[in-house]
This record gives structure tokens, sequence and C-alpha cells, in this order.
């Protein structure tokens, strides 16, 4: 995974919209490209999450135009990291 800050503000929005659905989610801390060329976000905690492309533009571009189903996906996606 690279490193990266593209899509920054998204990213971090969307990651603070998924802690509202699963309280497990801690404080973004920096975010990779993975091998589907999504993002990975790494947070405090010892967590991640996932967080489409798709998503974290479509959130930089109008967030109030994101849904619930699209937001309760990504606080599904949250792992405990070991």
């Amino acid at each position: 995974m690279k490193k990266t800050n593209e899509n920054l503000a998204g990213v971090i929005g969307i990651t603070d919209l998924a802690r509202s659905h699963n309280k497990q989610i801690g404080m973004y801390i920096e975010h990779y490209i993975n091998e589907i060329f999504d993002y990975s976000v790494l947070l405090t905690e010892n967590g991640s999450i996932r967080i489409s492309r798709e998503l974290a533009e479509d959130f930089s571009a109008n967030p109030t135009n994101i849904n619930e189903p699209r937001i309760i996906q990504v606080a599904n996606s949250y792992r405990k990291i070991k």
C-alpha cells in the first residue's frame, strides 16, 4: 500500500460520519491506496476502515449528497488491527 493525502477532506469526513454508526472507529491518522485502488484508513485505537475513492470524491464535491447506506457500508468495514 502507498501512503497518500489524496481526497483527504473526503476521507476524514466519511470517517467522522462512519463513527456515528460504529463507536469502535477511532480518529483518522492517515490513509493509503490499497490493492484495489480504494483507501485503507488507519485509525486511532488500532483499527482501520475502507473507503472507496468514489465515496471520498463524492463527499468532497457535495457532502449533503451522501446517503446513509454508503456510510453504514464503511462503518461495517471496520477491522481491529492486531
